[in-house]
């Protein structure tokens, strides 16, 4: 479907400032956020106004970032509905490392019971949405059954992150110990993410993880 100015109101503000306005469509948010959607209204918009979509099914901002003779850009906010997923496993989890101290492997049965825009197959995170920086924080508590430097690391699109990586040093088998990290980074529509674990090359090293938490908040 296409555009239909008539169910475009005015709801508030004044130029120089930011106006609001609001648009109720039945079309999905891949055509709202598509190029050239708005272009109709190159006249009436300005950049900063925000638009209040509302589908039916969900309600949504975008706001105005480029304006032109026949031309409107817009791009999504998380003013009224930013995108979050929680991923984690629900039980003990029990790893075989690779002897090569290189070659990650995967922490399996990982889900995410609590998310909007995501979706989970096979242990690996999937980002459904149409793309946005998010905050990212995890928390692991975990051992290893040998003295053993033990990276934990995320997986995006099969690469590891260097960012979002910590070796924890065990100097004890058996002891449990705990990791955390915080960053913030682009997520793209079909971006996939999985949790990662790599021993130091010692022969036969096992991880048990206990706990694993991952968060991931549009900002």
């Amino acid at each position: 479907m296409a555009y239909d100015h008539e169910y475009m109101s005015h709801v508030g503000g004044t130029a120089p400032s930011p106006r609001f306005y609001s648009y109720n469509t039945s079309d999905p948010r891949g055509s709202v956020l598509g190029a050239g959607y708005f272009n109709e209204e190159y006249v009436r918009l300005k950049v900063k106004d925000i638009i209040i979509i509302n589908n039916g099914d969900e309600a949504y901002t975008v706001r105005v970032t480029a304006v032109s003779k026949d031309s409107v850009t817009v791009t999504k906010t998380s003013l009224l509905d930013r995108e979050f997923a929680e991923y984690h496993i629900t039980s003990t989890q029990t790893v075989n490392l690779n002897d090569d101290g290189v070659t990650y492997t995967q922490v399996p049965n990982m889900v995410s019971t609590l998310n909007r825009e995501f979706s989970v197959d096979g242990g690996e995170l999937t980002y459904d949405g149409v793309g946005g920086t998010f905050l990212f924080n995890g928390t692991a508590r975990m051992s290893s059954n040998k003295v053993a430097d033990v990276t934990i690391a995320l997986s995006l699109n099969d690469a590891i992150q260097a960012d979002q990586s910590q070796v924890v040093s065990f100097t004890s088998a058996n002891k449990q110990r705990g990791a955390a990290e915080t960053a913030m980074f682009q997520l793209t529509s079909g971006d996939t993410m999985k949790v990662m674990l790599k021993g130091d090359g010692s022969t036969g090293t096992v991880a048990t993880v206990y706990q694993l938490d991952l968060t991931f908040l549009e900002v």
